[in-house]
């Protein structure tokens, strides 16, 4: 399995398009892997997680080819991770594709809510995108993977975070959330899950308290990520990264990196990829 980190930010970007806070005039200074846009990440070229504005643009740079991605998991609505008006440019007129295979979103009737506007009326009357709704912890396949959902710790109705596998390598992509319900951990461990990878939510970078619901902090990453060493569900070569990060709370990559070295985790960036082998 190839995994991408395509973006590494929460909300605002990292450095915030507006912002002049110290942590934004240090990362525009160091630049490279300080320059984060919103979180999002695909899997072997054609599997997407979210679906943010800057999806498109990432197409231009040759991060992402949006012509082989044909299925994507939303986590929540948030515009950071669903900005369906992307999705409009998929309708006659606005492109011409080579076949007529359809896009398809994934998520829970909340997540998929936004849409079913008038604005995306004529595009899902096209057939060119395609919405499946999701019920967490129940499996699902999407193409040659198997997918579950879990209820995230988000504070917004029915976020999820998602398990996804190829039958040979598993990862958890766990953003936005906080430390995870118990019903998680419940069914983690009755089906003890073996991750090769694990990406945690960092929004809280090494902040010494707080943080713990609706997003974390790298002290919870590490509780996150212990327990599931505990429970037998982390592979002993598993990567484990932090993502997701905010200039409230961080600034250049090389600050995070010194962060996150004593908890053990690697830190992503932007255009991050990583070949995982079962």
């Amino acid at each position: 399995m190839k995994f991408k980190f395509l973006g590494t930010a929460a909300a605002e970007a990292l450095p915030g398009p507006f912002c002049a806070c110290e942590r934004c005039r240090a990362a525009r200074e160091e630049g490279g892997r300080s320059i984060r846009g919103r979180s999002q990440a695909l899997i072997d070229d054609q599997l997407l997680i979210d679906f943010p504005a800057d999806t498109a643009y990432r197409s231009l740079l040759g991060m992402v080819d949006l012509l082989n991605v044909k299925h994507c998991l939303i986590t929540h609505p948030h515009q950071d991770h669903l900005y369906v008006d992307e999705a409009a440019m998929l309708q006659p007129g606005f492109s011409h594709p080579a076949n007529e295979i359809p896009l398809t979103f994934y998520g829970t009737k909340a997540n998929l809510a936004p849409f079913r506007t008038p604005n995306l009326r004529a595009t899902l009357e096209s057939g060119r995108v395609v919405l499946k709704e999701i019920t967490p912890f129940v499996p699902f396949t999407v193409d040659r993977y198997t997918v579950v959902a879990f209820p995230a710790n988000h504070g917004t109705e029915e976020p999820v975070f998602y398990q996804i596998s190829d039958g040979e390598t598993t990862v958890l992509y766990a953003h936005d959330t906080g430390y995870f319900f118990d019903e998680v951990w419940t069914w983690m461990e009755q089906h003890k899950p073996l991750y090769d990878l694990i990406t945690l939510d960092c929004t809280g970078g090494n902040f010494p308290e707080g943080f713990r619901d609706g997003h974390m902090r790298v002290g919870v990453c590490a509780e996150v990520r212990d327990r599931l060493q505990q429970m037998g569900c982390l592979k002993a070569n598993a990567f484990s990264f932090v993502n997701h990060f905010t200039h409230n709370c961080v600034g250049t990559h090389s600050e995070l990196v010194a962060q996150a070295k004593p908890f053990g985790f690697d830190v992503s960036y932007d255009n991050c990829e990583i070949s995982i082998k079962g």
